[in-house]
């Protein structure tokens, strides 16, 4: 039941991607921006409450999900404002290295949404206390008592990568270039990707969102450096 190298052909191929003009940010090409949410993530589905037997593997930059099942493993359907999401998803998120402190994240999600006391309390972290604030626990015990959360991630590492090439000038003005993107500001990426497939599909946020992510940056989260100290040209 649901709930409520040839390198200059590569080059032409890869700068089709056009700079957006109000957001004026250059985009890594090799990431796809709109990831299939069904597609699993790479770490493989985890349970939440494992959480302190899979913690030291978080790796320190990724993108990760939540999502529930029954005890089998089968994603519960979500009803959502249309349709209902077959993949179960609860969460969406990223995390990087940012003081070197933050690929922590992903176990807080997990223990807080395994814990209701730590899921509530202060310095939580938001999906899990919306997770008990919103009162999901009871919808899922109510649907499924055997319901089951599962965890997993994508790792992103740095990356130099082709720029987009701004189309908007004439051919003979652009350039080829390449951008140094940190493993955060990828991570920051592919969430902002996964959470615009799934508003696409379903008009609305993740159950346990609170806000859209603020996608790739015009400074990059953990290095401070601002596009144009990123871009490079190809010489």
């Amino acid at each position: 039941m649901p709930i409520s190298n040839n390198m200059e052909s590569k080059m032409k191929n890869a700068n089709r991607s056009t700079v957006s003009q109000s957001r004026k940010t250059i985009a890594p090409v090799g990431l796809a921006k709109n990831l299939p949410l069904k597609n699993p993530p790479k770490s493989g589905w985890k349970k939440a409450s494992d959480w302190q037997t899979w913690k030291s593997q978080l790796p320190n930059a990724y993108t990760y999900r939540l999502r529930v099942t029954d005890s089998k493993g089968v994603p519960i359907p979500i009803v959502r404002v249309r349709g209902n999401d077959q993949c179960g998803l609860l969460y969406i998120g990223e995390t990087g290295i940012k003081n070197n402190d933050q690929s922590y994240r992903g176990e807080k999600l997990a223990h807080g949404v395994t814990d209701q006391v730590v899921g509530i309390a202060v310095g939580a972290h938001g999906g899990a206390k919306k997770f008990w604030t919103d009162g999901w626990h009871a919808r899922l015990l109510a649907i499924n008592p055997s319901y089951l959360l599962e965890f997993g991630w994508d790792e992103h590492e740095e990356e130099v990568n082709f720029a987009a090439k701004d189309e908007r000038l004439p051919e003979s003005q652009q350039k080829n270039q390449v951008i140094t993107n940190s493993g955060k500001g990828l991570a920051m990426h592919m969430e902002d990707a996964l959470i615009h497939d799934y508003e696409q599909n379903y008009k609305e946020l993740p159950p346990l969102n609170s806000a859209k992510s603020p996608g790739l940056r015009d400074r990059d989260r953990k290095t401070k450096r601002d596009v144009s100290q990123d871009v490079k040209d190809i010489v």
